[in-house]
């Protein structure tokens, strides 16, 4: 199994965030290629791993930013040197909050 659990409190969501590759597990595995079939005209397999947040008792998405802010090559990894800055990126809700559940995005 691939699984990176490389998990770390989101403060800002109250929520923890754990970090797993494209084809960690099965779930993982249809879902990526799934959003390949669809997408067809991105390469999802440069893009960074899945970033899953748990949310506790009154986490929420919090706002963010998806773009790298990074002023000189150097300082950027060789996805990023190869194939530019984020552009897009989505999110997917396995489980309907059972209170609440707002989105504004």
């Amino acid at each position: 199994m691939k699984l990176q659990k490389r998990s770390r409190a989101n403060t800002r969501a109250n929520a923890t965030e754990i970090t797993v590759a494209h084809t960690a597990t099965e779930g993982t595995t249809l879902v990526f290629k799934r959003l390949q079939r669809f997408i067809p005209f991105i390469d999802f397999a440069t893009s960074d791993p899945w970033q899953v947040l748990v949310f506790e008792k009154g986490g929420h998405f919090a706002p963010r930013f998806e773009y790298l802010n990074i002023n000189s090559t150097e300082g950027q990894d060789n996805l990023t040197k190869k194939y530019g800055n984020r552009f897009a990126s989505f999110s997917i809700t396995l489980k309907k909050a059972e209170k609440g559940g707002d989105q504004r995005i």
